[in-house]
């Protein structure tokens, strides 16, 4: 079985925090003080709702009729529960407003599954659901549907038993056979339009119909035959012009790699000839400096000598109007006729230096002209043209290869429709031995449905052997006696053999189908007096018994494989004295199969005969719980 090692809880009803271990806690005693009111001692600290966090952690449901988000603590924003199994399982159950979420470790391994797929597999390793769990392993006192209770119906009480007794078993059976005869009805409905279908091959069947549609076939072989020749004719002939157009295809293709490598070389001297331009403009602009600067020189020794030549009579100087007479104006004639020969030496010098720079400039100018002799563009305009010339013969080779492609694949229909044989032919070989094929396989067919007849009348059988009339109703059968049993025999250690309860079931019909349904009927015998009403601490005891039956019931089925049981204010309200020591003893009898028992009461005194106790006390409206041992 499967025990609890812990349990703690932060923001759960008016629990702030809380952490216990069930480790040694055995038969507890679990009551409760409330500071916050003198009208109650222990009414309101919250013992229930520390019960009540175990079927909440494991289900996500509590016995009250209340809204989801009720378990956060006011003024919370979230409440979570955590519990350790000892199979090494540990649940964590978290609720925020509208939000809940459910988490599984498994040996320290998270499971990484939708919250739905999660609680699916908590309830199988538990063997019980939250309906089965309250009548199995938690009584609660507030829990108006538990399998005694008149206000359950004859459906919920089944469905107890059947999730203790694991009926799904039976119920994925029963999927099983649901699905294996769909499949055989469905197989047979083929296998009748089949027989069908081979019915009318075999009627239809026709000699003349099939020699008149071989003669058609044939007529239509030779058409397409000379419609393909006509084709191939016709590929060729323009396959043959397109070829003379694509000839010299690689020859232009050459010339344009050469026309694109002169262009690359005109670009780069073309652009060297740009870049010597400015120097040549220097080199005119130098000539002409210099030559004007001859003129000059030129101009004003002539000027010089021509007015030197203009001597007046009375020998003065035509420039200074100085005297010329004696040594010193002859030095002075001189020095003007050697200034204006300087001059002119002078001007000859810029001449022959000008004449220097106009070689230079004729050379740079003849290089220029020589670099930019052919121009880009020029080189361009050829390679558009041949990239023209070129297009116009890849075309041409590209519409002679589909041509050619055109005549490899008339030929290669013409040779299918050659190598083809008349199909109508060989289905008149064939016509009487495929009728008698039909034959054979009509009566195949006739034998598989007789054989899936059959095996859909066994499944058919088993369909209700597992169905509601079935083994389902067997299984309630099996199990009244059993439950009438272990009740009896917890009633008559609660009330010495005063009360008696026979557990039943009835059928009854429920529509023209001849289909059954089973009512569970509850009798008891209270004195001697049937169906007596009981008192309220008579109906308690009525109630424990029932419900330790079922858990009896799940322990024999191994279904019910948690070790915990809860008993919420069971001594409280309706047993003296004498069924309180009886109840004890009982306790004591159950604690042999189970390691932890919780029993909530408002009776201090009874904190003493117990292994264990639990105190949850409320103050200011928080309650926090202490274990005593």
């Amino acid at each position: 079985m499967i025990g609890i090692s812990e349990i703690a809880a932060e923001n759960f009803c008016q629990f702030k925090q809380f952490s216990v271990s069930f480790d040694g806690l055995g038969l507890a005693w679990v009551g409760g003080e409330n500071l916050d009111t003198d009208a109650a001692q222990s009414n309101g600290a919250g013992k229930s709702n520390f019960l009540k966090s175990i079927g909440w952690c494991l289900f996500g449901d509590t016995p009250e009729p209340e809204a989801a988000d009720d378990v956060i603590r006011e003024g919370a924003k979230s409440t979570v529960v955590r519990m350790a199994l000892t199979n090494g399982w540990i649940i964590t159950r978290e609720r925020r407003p509208g939000k809940p979420r459910l988490t599984l470790v498994d040996n320290d391994v998270l499971v990484k599954r939708d919250p739905k797929t999660l609680q699916e597999k908590i309830i199988r390793e538990l063997g019980l659901d939250w309906r089965s769990f309250l009548n199995v392993a938690f009584y609660a006192q507030r829990d108006t549907k538990r399998f005694l209770d008149p206000r359950t119906t004859n459906a919920e009480r089944q469905s107890i038993i059947f999730k203790i007794t694991r009926r799904d078993r039976v119920t994925g059976a029963l999927k099983h056979i649901k699905l294996r005869a769909t499949a055989l009805e469905t197989r047979i409905e083929s296998l009748r339009e089949r027989e069908r279908v081979l019915v009318e091959q075999r009627k239809t069947s026709d000699l003349k119909r099939l020699r008149l549609l071989g003669e058609g076939y044939e007529k239509e072989r030779r058409a397409k035959v000379k419609r393909l020749r006509s084709e191939i004719k016709e590929a060729r002939q323009v396959a043959r012009t397109y070829l003379d157009q694509a000839k010299g295809k690689a020859a232009t293709a050459r010339r344009i790699a050469d026309l694109k490598a002169k262009l690359e070389r005109v670009t780069a001297r073309d652009r060297r000839g740009i870049d010597l331009q400015p120097g040549l403009d220097k080199l005119n602009v130098r000539v002409y400096d210099l030559e004007n600067a001859a003129t000059v020189l030129e101009g004003r020794a002539s000027e010089r000598l021509s007015e030197l030549a203009k001597l007046k009579a009375d020998g003065r100087c035509p420039l200074c109007q100085r005297g010329l007479r004696g040594v010193s104006g002859a030095r002075h004639l001189a020095s003007e006729r050697t200034k204006a020969k300087s001059w002119r030496t002078q001007a000859a010098e810029k001449r022959r230096i000008a004449a220097r720079v106009q070689s230079r400039s004729k050379k740079l100018r003849d290089r220029i002209a020589k670099l930019r002799a052919v121009r880009p563009h020029t080189v361009e305009g050829k390679i558009m043209g041949e990239q023209g010339v070129l297009g116009s013969k890849r075309y041409a080779a590209t519409m002679s290869r589909r041509s050619l492609e055109t005549v490899q694949r008339c030929r290669t229909e013409i040779d299918a429709l050659r190598a083809e044989c008349n199909p109508y032919e060989v289905e008149i070989a064939q016509a009487k031995g495929k009728r008698a094929k039909l034959k054979a396989e009509i009566e195949r067919t006739r034998q598989d449905i007789e054989a899936a007849s059959w095996e859909l009348a066994h499944v058919d059988f088993w369909k209700a052997g597992f169905g509601p009339s079935g083994m389902p109703s067997h299984m309630l059968d099996e199990v009244m006696p059993f439950l009438t049993d272990r009740c009896n025999h917890y009633l008559n250690l609660l009330a010495d053999g005063d009360i008696s309860v026979a557990f039943s079931t009835q059928r009854q019909l429920r529509s023209k189908r001849d289909q059954f349904r089973d009512e569970i009927n509850i009798q008891w015998v209270i004195e001697g007096v049937e169906n007596k009403p009981p008192s309220g601490g008579q109906w308690r005891k009525m109630e424990i018994s029932s419900d330790l039956a079922l858990m009896d019931l799940a322990s024999e089925r191994n279904s019910g494989s948690l070790d915990f049981l809860a008993l919420d204010e069971i001594f409280d309200g309706g047993i003296d004295a004498v069924g309180v020591k009886r109840l004890v003893t009982l306790l004591h009898e159950i604690r042999k199969e189970r390691s932890n028992i919780f029993v909530v009461s408002h009776d201090k005194q009874l904190a003493e005969i117990f292994q264990a106790a639990i105190h949850v006390r409320k103050k200011n409206g928080i309650s926090t719980v202490e274990v005593r041992k």
